[in-house]
């Protein structure tokens, strides 16, 4: 088996190289363009005290303002995703259409490392040096909130149920290696995970 275990430093450059990343498409603002995107998180192994770090559950989220309805594809999201690095790096990783990173059974523990005021510094260090207390630094989220998302996402699941047999629609939704059935899986699978996210919450909170 493949060894996807990389020193710390590595990991943390990884890091830094994202940060930087989201920091120069940030500045594309002051030309006059509108980047959508807010704030990029880090978590999973990279949070644990340890030498190496496990590639395989290390996390990665950037969150950005949404041009699309909630679970649709989303050009913007894609593009801030390689922008960013997300796709090019060894770990998993998630786009959140909100101000905080996604809610799933693989976020629990994450830390915001850049946003739109800059690169966060002590949070780089913190990751640089191992610092333990990391593994406490717990994702915030608001079950209200989450119900309020799950509402806009089965409405738009709704929307592709009632078109995706629809000629017109399909042909407008086909494109860049993405079919009709992609966009419904996408659908599907955000109110999915946003139903178990509260169902989850819920049950802890009894």
């Amino acid at each position: 088996m493949t060894d996807q275990r990389m020193r710390r430093s590595t990991a943390v450059g990884q890091v830094e190289g994202m940060v930087d990343a989201a920091s120069d498409i940030h500045r594309l603002n002051s030309h006059g363009l509108d980047i959508p995107l807010l704030e990029v998180w880090v978590g999973g192994a990279i949070l644990e005290p340890v030498d190496r770090i496990d590639s395989s559950t290390s996390r990665s989220c950037s969150t950005y303002r949404p041009t699309r309805a909630p679970g649709a594809r989303d050009p913007a999201g894609d593009w801030i995703a390689d922008r960013v690095r997300l796709t090019k790096l060894p770990v998993a990783w998630v786009r959140a259409t909100r101000g905080r990173p996604a809610y799933d059974r693989r976020m629990r523990r994450m830390i915001r490392v850049w946003s739109t005021s800059g690169t966060d510094r002590d949070a780089i260090d913190r990751l640089r040096h191992g610092d333990p207390t990391l593994g406490d630094a717990a994702v915030p989220v608001d079950t209200e909130q989450l119900a309020t998302e799950l509402a806009e996402f089965r409405r738009h699941l709704a929307t592709v149920l009632d078109s995706c047999h629809d000629r017109d629609w399909r042909r407008e939704h086909t494109g860049g290696w993405i079919h009709p059935e992609d966009h419904l899986w996408r659908a599907a699978q955000a109110v999915r995970e946003l139903t178990d996210a509260i169902e989850e919450r819920r049950a802890g909170e009894q």
